[in-house]
């Protein structure tokens, strides 16, 4: 499951192992889009270091709260801020379930909005989905199923609900993802004035990850859990396990409607340039993608 709350990328904390080291952590990111605007986001911490708030701002306005996390036993929720998108109140919550070794079995996650402003005031959008994770012997990542339903989208008279269901599979080679692949079936009825319509159909999202850089995977994951609801589409989940980062991922997507009709075939490449700093921390990110929304992210740590 994925939040979208405007940036992308591997954003984490780095831990020593010495004893008499204090434990490096992550408090900022400064992403930059294609327009030049730049968004900064703030990591809170409570005392036993998790992730308890993440605020954000535009330029140089006053950080303001986005999500709120908090930790009961082997289960962790998100909420966001509903005054943080401009354009809609939108209440976003989701609810992990972890396992003994903190891996994530199940998401749930909700979202409601409602138009800010007199023109869109009677938009309404609902979601609801339901995620699952399954690893292998390893443990690392093989498959998500993802199911969503009772998803709707109103204004005035015109409805629409839609109901499907997502399958991603995870090919690991050499202690790396090399695959990922994507398969998604989905039903749509449209309510227009007195007018039904019943609409939907598959869409496969394929991406192929290259790892010639070698970029590496050296970080303490403690927080990965949140973090990874944060990533960006590009971005592969954030897992200790993993021994490098990529450098480039090729996308082939392909969209057919309810009769099966190709209406859509597309591959893009997107490139990663990744900068380290002495401590091998992740200190910035350069996206080589025209399409992508940010393109440069920095890290600030506490040290």
């Amino acid at each position: 499951m994925k939040i979208s709350i405007f940036l992308a990328a591997s954003l984490l904390f780095f831990s020593c192992n010495k004893s008499n080291e204090v434990a490096i952590k992550l408090l900022r990111t400064e992403a930059t889009d294609y327009n030049g605007v730049l968004l900064a986001t703030e990591y809170v911490y409570n005392p036993e270091g998790r992730i308890i708030a993440i605020k954000q701002a535009e330029n140089s306005a006053t950080p303001a709260v986005a999500f709120n996390i908090t930790y009961n036993g082997n289960e962790i929720a998100m909420l966001s801020n509903p005054k943080i998108d401009p354009v809609y109140n939108t209440s976003k919550e989701v609810h992990l379930t972890l396992d003994a070794k903190s891996n994530v079995l199940k998401a749930i996650g909700y979202t409601y909005s409602v138009g800010s402003y007199p023109y869109n005031s009677s938009t309404k959008k609902f979601n609801y989905d339901t995620l699952v994770y399954m690893y292998d012997a390893a443990g690392f990542l093989k498959e998500t199923k993802q199911n969503f339903y009772d998803s709707s989208w109103t204004e005035h008279d015109n409805t629409n609900v839609g109901k499907g269901n997502t399958t991603i599979s995870y090919t690991t080679v050499g202690g790396n993802v090399t695959a990922k692949d994507e398969y998604s079936v989905y039903t749509r009825i449209i309510i227009n004035g007195g007018n039904t319509n019943l609409t939907g159909g598959t869409s496969e999202h394929h991406f192929n990850y290259k790892y010639t850089k070698a970029y590496p995977n050296k970080t303490d994951f403690k927080n990965a859990t949140v973090l990874n609801e944060l990533r960006d589409y590009h971005e592969l989940l954030l897992d200790e396990k993993y021994q490098n980062m990529p450098e480039q991922v090729v996308i082939q997507s392909l969209e057919k409607d309810i009769n099966g009709t190709v209406y859509f075939n597309y591959t893009s490449t997107g490139d990663v340039e990744r900068i380290y700093n002495d401590n091998g921390l992740l200190s910035g990110a350069d996206v080589l993608t025209p399409t992508t929304q940010y393109r440069k992210v920095r890290y600030f740590y506490n040290r």
